[in-house]
Parts: C-alpha cells; structure tokens; sequence
C-alpha cells in the first residue's frame, strides 16, 4: 500500500516557475499512470504541450480559470474534471485573486 500525504510532499517549481507542485505519484510508480501531482498556478500556466505522449486530467479543487485547450477556452471551477487529449496544446489562467488548486494526472496512450 502506498499512502502519500501533500503535507510531506516536496514543493517543486515548474513551467518556467509558472506553477507549484506536489507530487504524489512520481513516474514509474505506477504502470498505467504516469504522475499524480497537486499544483497551484497564482496567475496562469502558458499554453504548452506535455513533453510525455500522455492524456491528461484536471481536477479543479479550489479557484476558478479558463482553461483552454488548442484553440477552446473555458470556465472551469472546483468539481471540474477537464481531459486534455494527448498532443493537445493547453493552459490555464486564473479568474480573480484566489490560486487555482488543481490535481493532475498523466495517463500513457
């Protein structure tokens, strides 16, 4: 049994110090998903694209943002599950002055 608690997770910077992250599955630690992590983006998360071939989720816990994948945009708030298409373009940004907390996790095609 694994049990890993974000309070005693390391705190990573990541996408150029865009966001903070904690991660709770590292890669390899499982066989059909490649990283479970929490993070907080305080402003936005430029569109990029996951250096991995992996479709990837967000959970939103906290914040609200628009969430934009290739060229849609969205409103996205807690209880959201966003899937993100392996290969596709994505970003986030924050509405308001809150962070947006999120959980993410990578799934190998």
């Amino acid at each position: 049994m694994k049990v890993k608690n974000i309070l005693t997770a390391k705190v990573a910077s990541e996408h150029e110090g865009q966001i903070k992250v904690w991660h709770l599955l590292e890669e390899g630690e499982c066989r059909t998903v490649n990283r479970v992590e929490e993070f907080i983006v305080e402003k936005e998360l430029e569109p990029h694209k996951s250096k991995i071939p992996a479709e990837e989720f967000y959970y939103i816990l906290q914040g609200r943002g628009i969430m934009r994948i290739d060229s849609e945009e969205r409103e996205v708030v807690p209880g959201d599950l966003i899937y993100i298409p392996s290969g596709a373009s994505h970003g986030i940004r924050v509405i308001g002055t809150f962070p947006l907390h999120v959980l993410s996790w990578k799934s190998a095609v």
